[in-house]
């Protein structure tokens, strides 16, 4: 035990190896953290483990674990609050108790291997100040995030607050930004107020679209330090579609030289336009299409039944006619020289 003073202090100053995926994990002020971190059980079960946190320079040392079945050593200042376990057959098992927002940060399981730091894991251990929101609303709505905190020193101008959205598993996109004194600030369609008095920050979010849902966090930065205040969890939902909306005109924002910016609502609306107009001459084209087709047969049934009347084409009205013919020139002979009666029996011609 006589060199692990100067261990530790190897351990916190030299660089690490090999980059590791980072492990999240999402607690509350007063919460326990369970996790665990894997190794070769064949080359290093006989290795000494640690647990450190990562500061801007180096990661000292909270805990350590003795080789498997071993003493578990950890640091005086966190000795009733973090715990490791060896199984010996390739997991360590890591406890963190009474959680702290002051707790949140990046840790690291490691273990030292011939003055080589190799990471086993990094965890990202995030502690909100309150309990998650979860709050849902509709496309237009406007809604108010509520965050509690804490004044994290004497020198109050130097606290800022940040509303941030998540847009990976890691990185939140800052949203605004206000300084401690800042009664209200707005940016965009996001105004945020401080109340000095019940230390509490509000967030409007106004004119909400289906692309805001997601998680925001609320969090407090003092100097270098930083605080999770808590997690929102948005859901906004999209409103049912009315045609009525297609004839509504929305202005487009413009630049300080003028030039328009469609907005995506407008988008939308054009599009949504655009599909009426068509689907509108295609109804138009189908009925124009069956109007013709419609009197063109009924004008071809008419002239079937108006042909239907001539005698030519029965045969019964032709053998009739030939009968009165003859009797008429034989009665006649001198007043009819002829009587031609042509293929088509509707035609007469006496010469």
């Amino acid at each position: 035990m006589a060199g692990f003073p100067a261990l530790l202090l190897l351990l916190a100053l030299t660089g690490t190896s090999v980059e590791q995926d980072i492990e999240v994990q999402k607690k509350v002020q007063g919460d326990s953290l369970h996790t665990g971190c894997s190794y070769n059980k064949h080359k290093y079960s006989l290795e000494k483990k640690y647990l450190c946190k990562e500061l801007s320079r180096n990661c000292p040392v909270l805990a350590s674990i003795s080789p498997a079945g071993g003493k578990n050593d950890p640091h005086p200042a966190t000795k009733n609050t973090i715990s490791l376990k060896d199984t010996g057959y390739g997991w360590i098992s890591v406890i963190m108790m009474a959680l702290r927002v002051e707790d949140s940060g990046t840790y690291q399981c490691k273990l030292y291997d011939s003055l080589k730091s190799i990471i086993l894991k990094r965890i990202k251990v995030l502690v909100a100040y309150e309990a998650p929101l979860r709050l849902s609303a509709n496309e237009g709505d406007s809604i108010s995030l509520n965050c509690s905190y804490t004044v994290m020193g004497e020198r109050r101008s130097h606290q800022y607050f940040t509303l941030c959205k998540m847009v990976t598993t890691t990185n939140c996109q800052p949203a605004i930004r206000m300084n401690y004194y800042y009664n209200v600030h707005t940016s965009g369609k996001i105004r945020i107020t401080n109340d000095q008095e019940n230390y509490m920050i509000t967030a409007t979010l106004r004119q909400l679209r289906y692309q805001d849902s997601g998680e925001y966090r609320c969090c407090s930065h003092f100097m270098s330090q930083n605080m999770f205040l808590r997690a929102i969890h948005l859901v906004v939902s999209k409103k049912p579609w009315n045609p009525s909306s297609v004839l509504e005109v929305t202005s487009s924002p413009t630049s300080s030289r003028g030039a328009i910016h469609p907005t995506v609502a407008s988008n939308e609306q054009q599009r949504t336009l655009y599909i009426v107009v068509v689907l509108g001459v295609l109804l138009a084209s189908v009925a124009l299409i069956t109007a013709f087709t419609l009197l063109a047969l009924t004008f071809i049934k008419r002239r079937e039944a108006e042909d239907g009347l001539s005698f030519g084409r029965t045969p019964g009205c032709r053998l009739a006619v030939f009968q009165v013919c003859g009797r008429v020139f034989s009665e006649h002979p001198k007043r009819m020289k002829a009587v031609e009666v042509p293929h088509q029996m509707g035609k007469w011609r006496v010469m």
